[in-house]
């Protein structure tokens, strides 16, 4: 089996590569952006020295690290006051959960 072309993302294995029969792909993709990237793979099959013209495809969405920062706009507190602290993060479809 042969990898023909994929996204270039660190981790990823370079096109060209070469795989036994029964090979397992285990690419340990990182994203270093702040929204999700998709990568793909796409697979010929040799044989033989004979390359079979159907390619085969597989997707995948690689997330980014979530981030996220914590602003404490009231950091010194009366007695009966109300806590102000904003959460906010620049990772896409990101959800602050305290």
């Amino acid at each position: 089996m042969w990898l023909k072309q994929i996204l270039d993302l660190p981790g990823n294995t370079a096109a060209g590569a070469l795989f036994p029969n029964g090979t397992r792909l285990q690419d340990v993709l990182v994203d270093n952006t702040t929204s999700p990237q998709t990568i793909t793979y796409e697979f010929e099959v040799i044989a033989n020295g004979c390359i079979n013209a159907t390619t085969i495809t597989a997707v995948v969405t690689v997330n980014p690290t979530p981030e996220m920062t914590i602003t404490n706009n009231a950091p010194t507190l009366c007695p009966g006051a109300s806590t102000d602290i904003q959460v906010s993060s620049v990772t896409a479809n990101a959800d602050e959960n305290l």
